[in-house]
């Protein structure tokens, strides 16, 4: 389910955007429209293509090298519960806050839940 995000100003400036590759952004702004409201996402290369890049010549293998990228840069974490892979944006509760969240998609093991997860000010 695609949500309205807003995007921090910072995010054009931040040193782990910046150090990536165009489509590696461009897919890090489409994983945050359809993440749930705890930031969570399958990682399902093949359908964050058709979620992302619906019309565009690129194949999910090169999805999974740009979330690799993403991943070793800092902004997605992969983890897995019950045999089922999902990507986790980190700090995802600095910028959003949604006012009636929808999580869909289970918390990272060692995660504190949500309503004990406090916003912060800072950037990326």
């Amino acid at each position: 389910m695609a949500r309205i995000r807003s995007l921090h100003p910072g995010f054009w400036t931040d040193e782990k955007v910046v150090a990536l590759s165009l489509a590696a952004r461009l897919l890090f702004m489409g994983i945050w429209t359809h993440a749930d409201d705890a930031g969570r996402i399958e990682a399902k290369p093949g359908q964050l293509k058709l979620l992302v890049f619906p019309g565009d010549a690129c194949t999910k293998e090169e999805v999974a090298g740009w979330l690799d990228e993403l991943v070793n840069g800092g902004l997605l974490r992969r983890y897995e519960v019950e045999g089922i892979a999902y990507l986790n944006c980190t700090n995802w509760a600095r910028y959003q806050i949604p006012r009636y969240p929808l999580v869909r998609f289970p918390a990272p093991p060692g995660t504190p839940p949500e309503s004990s997860r406090k916003p912060s000010a800072t950037l990326l």
